[in-house]
């Protein structure tokens, strides 16, 4: 059985208000980017332009995203991934990582609406590993979103895993399994620790 993640609900509260809002990410529903094929490729040169301007770096199948410096001192920066239906390359599933203002990473995973809250999303770095479960702590007409402390056990998990799959329970009754591509992500991941953290925490939108 999948062990459960639990988060407060102030660090859901920030989580939810860096996530979705400070970077302008689009919605699942307008959003038309499909993922890039997994590449084995040596880290990519740091991202240049003007100093304090926005940047993005890409490590394998994960973008590390920063706003300009002052925003970057008060938010953070963030690491994420879309996936795409093949035929209709709208985004289905958006996975985010990011710190918080106490210095915990936590994640998020954005998908459609059509899933059963109660079931949450479960996540496997292999066939044979024990599922980490997460809740949801939002959904609307047009999303929802799941928020989870992200731990040092799932950081080394992830970063020596080619893929995990995510598992969605849809309300037409039936599971769906996304497969989240890991190349890259220790890089990613070690690009983000070395970024910017926040330094207060924000308000979630109303």
């Amino acid at each position: 059985m999948p062990f459960m993640l639990h988060v407060s609900s102030a660090r859901k509260a920030f989580a939810a208000a860096v996530l979705v809002a400070s970077f302008g990410l689009p919605p699942a529903a307008e959003a038309a980017t499909a993922p890039t094929p997994p590449v084995k490729a040596a880290p990519p040169a740091p991202a240049t332009g003007p100093v304090g301007s926005p940047t993005q770096q890409k490590f394998g199948s994960w973008t590390f995203a920063c706003p300009a410096a002052d925003v970057a001192a008060r938010v953070g920066c963030v690491i994420l991934q879309q996936i795409s239906e093949p035929l209709s390359r709208r985004v289905v599933f958006v996975a985010m990582l990011q710190y918080d203002q106490k210095g915990q990473l936590m994640g998020a995973f954005r998908v459609p609406p059509g899933v059963f809250i109660n079931r949450g999303i479960v996540i496997k770095s292999a066939p044979d590993a024990e599922g980490a479960r997460v809740e949801y702590e939002r959904c609307d007409q047009r999303e929802c979103q799941a928020v989870f402390p992200v731990t040092k056990d799932m950081v080394k998990q992830w970063s020596a895993a080619k893929s995990a799959t995510v598992t969605l329970a849809l309300t037409s009754g039936k599971n769906a399994d996304v497969d989240l591509p890991l190349d890259g992500f220790s890089g990613a991941v070690q690009a983000l620790s070395a970024a910017p953290k926040p330094a207060a925490a924000l308000v979630a939108p109303n």
